[in-house]
């Protein structure tokens, strides 16, 4: 297995790796199932209780690695790197690689203790140590996926000739719809990238195995696209234009809007826009969200 961690510091990173030194992956805890708080209440004249919630908790990691060297100031080196890439003060990302080549990653992670190094059972050349991380979001993710959501219907033939006017090679077909299949153990909120090559207006995708949508009321030119995002405490909604500058048009959501997740398993979702729906393509975007791994 390779663990990496990448500190928000300045992207410094360390690659801690089962079979590899300098630094070495010996043990991790923590990225199995989590713990869960249970919310309950008792009513006047209640046997037991009743179940207001079931949240599950933030994960605790725990790595143990070792430093492997050839000299004292090989080893001093080392440890600065640890010390310097591993600083409390500067939250990251933990990305995970395991032995059948599975990449997932957790993001914004904190160091709950900085690195301690034991002074009791090292070998020659060796010291070993202990790192705690806590992450307030639990989930273990996948590797982002995306799917396309614009199909072109074929429209290239032969024996052909080209006509006044041009020739069409090939047609925007607005009733594709795709499937977001969801394989983690729970809901995963996405984001869309919806873009205009041409003039189009109102604009919303539909998920058709849940019956939720998001509808934008606004008018897009060719190079526009919108920026979508579902996910809990990060919902926005964002234009921007072919010279790159940004608006909030999140006013522009309408009411009979939301903002869903793709629930598990099958996912079969539809664009579509009030007007020229032609000039409309969309990505969406989503990681899968795993208890453990």
């Amino acid at each position: 297995m390779i663990i990496t961690y990448i500190s928000y510091n300045k992207n410094k990173s360390i690659e801690l790796n089962t079979h590899k030194t300098p630094y070495v992956l010996q043990e991790r805890e923590g990225l199995n199932g989590l713990e869960t708080d249970i919310k309950t209440f008792r009513s006047i004249a209640q046997s037991g209780v009743s179940v207001q919630a079931s949240l599950i908790r933030e994960r605790l990691v725990t790595i143990k690695g070792a430093i492997v060297y050839d000299s004292l100031v090989e080893k001093e080196t080392l440890k600065k790197n640890i010390y310097s890439v591993f600083n409390p003060g500067f939250a990251g990302d933990l990305k995970i690689e395991t032995d059948a080549g599975n990449k997932y990653e957790i993001k914004e992670v904190y160091i709950e203790e900085a690195p301690v190094f034991t002074e009791e059972l090292n070998g020659p050349n060796i010291e070993f140590f202990t790192i705690s991380f806590v992450c307030p979001n639990p989930f273990i993710l996948s590797e982002e996926k995306t799917i396309s959501m614009q199909n072109e219907v074929g429209n290239f033939k032969f024996d052909w000739q080209i006509l006044e006017g041009g020739v069409t090679l090939s047609d925007i077909d607005p009733d594709v719809i795709k499937n977001c299949y969801n394989s983690g153990d729970v809901e995963s909120p996405i984001k869309v990238i919806i873009r205009a090559r041409g003039y189009m207006k109102d604009p919303y995708i539909i998920n058709l195995t849940t019956n939720e949508a998001i509808y934008i009321n606004y008018e897009l030119n060719a190079g526009d696209r919108i920026e979508i995002t579902t996910g809990y405490g990060d919902k926005r909604v964002s234009l921007i234009k072919s010279d790159n500058s940004i608006t909030d048009i999140f006013k522009n959501i309408d009411i009979k809007s939301t903002f869903f997740s793709l629930i598990l398993e099958d996912n079969l979702i539809k664009y579509g826009a009030n007007k020229s729906v032609e000039n409309m393509s969309v990505d969406i975007k989503y990681n899968e969200r795993y208890l453990g791994i």
